[in-house]
C-alpha cells in the first residue's frame, strides 16, 4: 500500500544559468525537439510523440506541427521525420532546476524535484500554483511528514478493521477490482492493492466479483449484499390512478422506428420517476435519453430486468469493443 499527501503550493522553474525563463514560441519548441531527436537518432514520429512530453497530443497533430515547421512533408512513407542537421549541430539544450514551494500552512520546506518528475506541469514557464503528491514514508526525517505518515497509516488500518464493507465496495467500484483509492484525513489518500488486504477481505472481493449467485456462505459477502445490493422497498405506484388500460394487443416496440417517438415522449415528460421493465436495454439513443433524464427526476429511475449470467455474457460480448459504453462500465 502507498499513502500520498496532497500538498498545496507553487511549482517553480529556474534556468541553471540564472536567466529568467521567457515564453518560448511554438516554432522554437518544434525546432528544439527535432534537433534533439536528430542527435538521439530518433526519426519515428510516434516515438517523438511519446518521448518529448507530447503524448497529450494525438499523433496526427504532432505530425502536422513537424510538417508545418519544415514547410513541407515532415514524414516519409515509413512515418519517419527528416533529420534537422543544421539546427542539431550547435544545439545546446538549456538546463533547469525545478522546485515545489509549499504554502506556509503546510509547515514543510521547499521540495527539490528531478527534471523528469511527471508531476511538473507540462506548461510550466516560471511559476504556477498547484498540488504536489508526496509519497509518505515511515522512515522520513522531517518530523511533520513523519507524524503525518503515522497518522495516515493508523487511520487506514482502522478503516480496514472497522469498515470492511466500505473497503470492499471501493474495490468493486473499480472495473478491474484489483486496486482502489481511499480518502483519508489531512489531505491524504491511500492506494491499496488487493494483496494489501486481510485474507478474508480478499476472498470476499473475489467472490463478489466473479460469482453472480446468492449462495455464498461467506459472512462478509452476505453482509455486503444486504447493505449495498438490497434496495429498500419504496411504493412508487401507490398514488397512481389506473386510468390507462393496456391490453395484449397494445405492445410497444421500437423496431424499425415503430413507437420510437412515443417512447421519447414518455421519457421526456416524466415528472417524478421512470419505472422500466425490460430484460435487456440495448438501444443507444433510448439509453442516453434515460441517463440524461435521471438527474431531473426526484424519485430517480427504476429498471426491472432479467440480467442472468447468459444475458450478461451476450451483452458484454456485444459492447466490449464500443468505447461509447465505457462511461457506464462501473455504474450500478
Amino acid at each position: 500500500m502507498e499513502i500520498y499527501w496532497h500538498i498545496k503550493g507553487k511549482y517553480q522553474k529556474i534556468a541553471k544559468d540564472g536567466e529568467t525563463r521567457k515564453a518560448t514560441p511554438l516554432k522554437t519548441i518544434i525546432n528544439d525537439i527535432q534537433a534533439i531527436a536528430t542527435q538521439q537518432k530518433i526519426s519515428n514520429v510516434s516515438t517523438i510523440n511519446q518521448s518529448f512530453g507530447l503524448n497529450f497530443l494525438p499523433l496526427n497533430i504532432v505530425n502536422n506541427l513537424l510538417e508545418k515547421n519544415l514547410s513541407k512533408s515532415a514524414i516519409l512513407i515509413n512515418q519517419k521525420i527528416k533529420p534537422s542537421l543544421e539546427s542539431s549541430r550547435n544545439f545546446q539544450p538549456k538546463e533547469f532546476d525545478y522546485k515545489f514551494i509549499p504554502e506556509e500552512s503546510e509547515g514543510i520546506d521547499t521540495l527539490i524535484l528531478a527534471s523528469d518528475n511527471q508531476q511538473i506541469p507540462v506548461n510550466l514557464i516560471d511559476v504556477c500554483e498547484g498540488v504536489y503528491q508526496l509519497k509518505l514514508s515511515e522512515n522520513h526525517n522531517n518530523p511533520i511528514i513523519k507524524q503525518k505518515t503515522e497518522n495516515a497509516f493508523y487511520e487506514l488500518n482502522l478503516i480496514i478493521q472497522e469498515q470492511p464493507l466500505t473497503i470492499i465496495d471501493q474495490f468493486l467500484q473499480n472495473p478491474d477490482a484489483e486496486n482502489c483509492v481511499i480518502s483519508l484525513y489531512d489531505d491524504c489518500i491511500a492506494l491499496l492493492k488487493i494483496e494489501d488486504l486481510p485474507i478474508n477481505l480478499q476472498e470476499a472481493i473475489k467472490i463478489l466479483k466473479n460469482d453472480s449467485s446468492l449462495t455464498s456462505e461467506n459472512l462478509l459477502v452476505k453482509a455486503y449484499r444486504q447493505q449495498y445490493l438490497t434496495l429498500s422497498p419504496i411504493n412508487l405506484i401507490s398514488s397512481l390512478s389506473d386510468n390507462v388500460m393496456m391490453t395484449g394487443d397494445n405492445q410497444i416496440t421500437i423496431n424499425r422506428g415503430k413507437h420510437r417517438e412515443l417512447l421519447y415522449e414518455l421519457i421526456e415528460k416524466a415528472e417524478k420517476f421512470l419505472l422500466i421493465s425490460s430484460y435487456r436495454l440495448e438501444d443507444e439513443d433510448i439509453i442516453n435519453l434515460i441517463v440524461n433524464k435521471a438527474s431531473s427526476l426526484p424519485l430517480g429511475i427504476w429498471i426491472l430486468t432479467d440480467f442472468n449470467d447468459e444475458v450478461i455474457k451476450i451483452v458484454d460480448e456485444n459492447v466490449e469493443d464500443k468505447e461509447d459504453y465505457l462511461e457506464y462500465a462501473s455504474s450500478n
